[in-house]
């Protein structure tokens, strides 16, 4: 069914609100096996997508394809095989997290056993009797994740799974998604905790007002982006030189002496020396990798300007 190995394909794919698109000719490919951040600010149209990846939205134009299929016309084929956590599920509280599961069970037609086996999937096997109202809400998000393991899918979609979580469930839910990715299952996730996504996802697309930004695989993003930490008794001044060379993309301020510098391609004697011949004294400087936050906010702002 997936012969050329991508698990999601959308071409030209269309959503309008009146006269606004809020998704506008995106085109995405999710290889088979991927962990797949799906990124943007608020309103940009991710949940829209997501909505048209599950078949509860019709696109007003463009088509997905899931694992080969387009889903408009095969829909009975692929939905069974997407599992999806997009809102918390509505577990009853004082059931056990085995006897919720077994009730979808039911729905779903399949086997009481099908339950134990995502329990243990997810990590709750021992935690599989007690009430869903004891559960912390790491715990809860998990039970979901299991939710949407059921009927054993090939491609996940998960929407914000760590929100809401301390940094422990953070962690738990990072480590599951992992486990799941390596067990051959596809993912992909939108989150707004891009230092999670970094740590977890192999390639991100941004999407900015429906349209695609950026698709990148992350190790490649990070080492692409350069900044630099300069530290000077004088930041006014140093700001006002670097802000005239041409190969600086960015300035801001993070402490009172200390300014950061996005320069990609540029070496540190780019920077010093410009500084030196305007007379800006410099007590320190250091190269670091940009975060994803950082690549995220100036992504957005270039596609603010551009657009």
């Amino acid at each position: 069914m997936d012969g050329n190995g991508l698990v999601i394909e959308t071409k030209g794919l269309t959503k309008r609100y009146g006269s606004r698109a809020a998704v506008d000719g995106l085109d995405l490919e999710v290889a088979r096996g991927e962990i797949f951040g799906f990124l943007g600010p608020n309103g940009a149209g991710k949940t829209t997508t997501i909505r048209m990846l599950l078949g509860l939205l019709e696109p007003d134009a463009g088509e997905v394809r899931i694992l080969g299929r387009q889903l408009r016309r095969a829909r009975g084929e692929v939905l069974p095989l997407i599992g999806a956590l997009v809102e918390m599920p509505a577990f009853h509280p004082y059931l056990s997290g085995r006897d919720n599961l077994r009730a979808l069970c039911r729905v779903l037609g399949l086997e009481d056993g099908a339950a134990d086996s995502v329990l243990d999937l997810v990590g709750l096997g021992a935690d599989g009797r007690r009430r869903y109202s004891t559960y912390s809400l790491g715990m809860k998000q998990r039970l979901g994740v299991a939710a949407a393991l059921l009927g054993d899918p090939r491609l996940l979609i998960l929407d914000e799974p760590a929100n809401g979580l301390d940094p422990i469930g953070i962690i738990e839910m990072r480590d599951l998604l992992r486990r799941l990715a390596r067990s051959g299952i596809t993912v992909f996730l939108s989150s707004h905790i891009l230092g999670e996504v970094s740590l977890l996802c192999d390639r991100v697309a941004i999407i900015r007002e429906g349209r695609l930004v950026l698709v990148e695989r992350v190790d490649d993003l990070l080492r692409r982006e350069t900044v630099f930490v300069l530290d000077t008794p004088d930041p006014e001044a140093a700001e006002r030189v670097l802000a005239g060379l041409s190969y600086v993309k960015r300035i801001w301020r993070e402490e009172d002496r200390r300014v950061m510098v996005e320069a990609p391609g540029v070496s540190g004697n780019g920077i010093v020396r410009p500084l030196v011949q305007a007379s800006v004294a410099v007590d320190g400087l250091r190269r670091r990798e940009a975060s994803l936050e950082e690549i995220f906010l100036t992504t957005v702002q270039e596609a603010e300007v551009s657009s």
